[in-house]
């Protein structure tokens, strides 16, 4: 399903909680591309994260985004959601022409903060 999601088939949302990064510093909030400060503990990152102020739509830094961090864990969702269109893209394969899925609208997205930390 993500592949059929970077060909144009499929308009998902960004679930940057689905892959989270950890590195020496810390959880990286809220992905390891638009990396906007670190904090100690997972619980943190869970609860402390505006997550929906993230994602294509909701901010200029994420607006042409499609990376698999943010994006594989929304097309597992989506595959055991719709087991039956997951089968289908299977079978059939990733269609490469006709029309694509309608691309997320992009005027309501919150201008980018350029947020660095100290370490």
């Amino acid at each position: 399903m993500f592949l059929d999601f970077l060909a144009g088939n499929q308009t998902y949302k960004c679930t940057p909680w689905g892959n989270p990064a950890r590195t020496v510093f810390g959880w990286q909030r809220p992905c390891y591309l638009v990396g906007e400060g670190y904090v100690k503990t997972f619980k943190e990152l869970m609860e402390d994260t505006d997550w929906d102020a993230y994602g294509v739509g909701n901010y200029e830094k994420c607006a042409n985004c499609m990376v698999h961090s943010g994006f594989e864990a929304t097309a597992v969702a989506d595959t055991f959601a719709h087991p039956i269109k997951a089968l289908g893209v299977s079978l059939r394969g990733v269609k490469t022409d006709g029309p694509m899925a309608p691309d997320i609208p992009l005027d309501k997205q919150r201008p980018a903060e350029y947020v660095f930390s100290r370490h």
